[in-house]
């Protein structure tokens, strides 16, 4: 008899841990859009992308989701594989070069600080999920010409709805939003006048 009691409560321990929530820590990068080949043309002025600004909240490795209209929380166990900031940065270089551009944009390095070029300030203060079942991307950028005047300045702020429900699913809604807002972007600046 002792030793069947003991079976069964090996069982129920064995089940019961089979059954726990899964609290492995997963990691997730934007999904890369397709990369166009595109070459710089002589008559193309540089711009120079600054790195992308993100809000304090959004600064950590833990993905935020809005859990009511005054209450964000940040994900422990499900994480961005590389900064915010740095992934933001990276898509919106390559997907401002298009065959169609006006200019050609690039990262800032030690010669082309010291040079007066046109810039672009990107900042972020929302890029999470919501309760209510969407990705929101919102900010403001800044075009500054080479003599360090604004040239253009505009907020943003684009949402598209989760497909399903999920972490996974977030990231791809945000990615999409992500494309959207700089494809308004690509739109607006394709009118400005980007030069030295």
């Amino acid at each position: 008899m002792r030793k069947s009691l003991l079976s069964w409560l090996f069982v129920v321990v064995i089940a019961g841990c089979s059954s726990a929530p899964d609290t492995a820590t997963k990691t997730y990068l934007l999904p890369q859009a397709e990369l166009k080949e595109t070459v710089l043309r002589k008559e193309q002025p540089i711009l120079l992308i600054q790195p992308v600004k993100v809000a304090g909240y959004l600064a950590g490795e833990g993905i935020a989701y809005q859990t009511s209209p005054s209450e964000i929380v940040i994900a422990q166990n499900n994480l961005w594989a590389e900064s915010l900031s740095q992934q933001v940065t990276e898509r919106l270089v390559n997907q401002l070069r298009t065959p169609k551009a006006n200019y050609w944009p690039m990262y800032p390095n030690a010669s082309l600080n010291s040079a007066k070029m046109p810039r672009l300030q990107l900042n972020i203060s929302r890029f999470d999920g919501d309760y209510q079942g969407n990705a929101t991307v919102a900010g403001d950028w800044v075009l500054v010409d080479g003599n360090g005047d604004i040239g253009q300045s505009q907020t943003f702020y684009a949402q598209s709805p989760l497909e399903q429900e999920g972490y996974q699913a977030l990231v791809n809604a945000l990615s999409e939003t992500l494309d959207k807002v700089i494809g308004t972007l690509g739109f607006d600046l394709s009118k400005a006048k980007i030069g030295q």
